[in-house]
């Protein structure tokens, strides 16, 4: 099994191989669903840290969908990530009708593969609508997408185990599923089991405000404690 931890912080990512972890998602800004980390975060934490590491590259939260002018910022921010050698790129791009942008994800795939890195089709996936998520797999799989990260189209994984388990059955020997959302100590391994996935991602973290903060929406995450001994690896 392995455990990729979601955070937006250098302490956590620091933290992470010491408390089980086995690879990170960086991003900034997990209230809006995480975007591209700044480049200071980026390169201290591939600098620093001995574990895989995934960047996230997302301009902005609110949705998938993004005008010309977006693209554009994401492709330069592509190019000064792959500088640094991370082990993944993570990135979803829809057109406005919830089908996935073949033709931006495309671009993007095949400049991250030449750099030998991999493509992670993040949780836009669950919100496709324009056709199936059946189809949306093959249709990632032919682009070449590297990992789907998923809660099966359900708010959680745990809400999504069925989808999650036909999909691990019909594609997992051509794609990776890493489930996503909602996953804890507590339910990682019942996810596991009644998906065969093997893949997992989440914040374990428990909330911390900021002494200086006037509101919720800025506080930040603070990770748990070493995960727990009955997560079987």
């Amino acid at each position: 099994m392995l455990i990729e931890l979601c955070t937006a912080r250098l302490e956590d990512c620091l933290k992470a191989k010491q408390q089980g972890f086995d690879r990170i998602e960086l991003s900034a800004d997990l209230v809006t669903g995480g975007l591209t980390p700044t480049f200071g975060l980026a390169s201290s934490a591939l600098e620093q840290v001995d574990l895989p590491i995934v960047m996230m590259l997302r301009p902005r939260g609110g949705g998938f969908c993004y005008s010309d002018l977006e693209y554009d910022v994401m492709m330069t921010d592509l190019e000064w990530l792959l500088k640094l050698k991370p082990e993944a790129i993570a990135v979803g791009i829809l057109t406005h009708d919830g089908m996935i942008d073949e033709v931006r994800m495309k671009r993007i795939i095949d400049r991250c593969h030449e750099e030998e890195v991999k493509v992670v089709f993040h949780r836009a996936f669950d919100v496709i609508t324009g056709y199936s998520l059946d189809e949306a797999v093959e249709r990632l799989i032919v682009l070449g997408v590297d990992r789907i990260l998923t809660s099966g189209g359900a708010k959680t994984a745990i809400e999504g185990v069925d989808t999650l388990a036909r999909l691990q059955e019909k594609y997992g020997d051509q794609i990776t599923f890493v489930a996503g959302a909602g996953i804890t100590t507590e339910n990682v391994v019942e996810i596991k089991s009644q998906t065969g996935l093997t893949e997992f991602h989440g914040s374990f973290s428990v909330p911390f405000e900021d002494p200086t903060s006037e509101g919720p929406n800025v506080s930040y995450e603070v990770l748990l404690l070493k995960l727990n001994d009955q997560v079987k690896w």
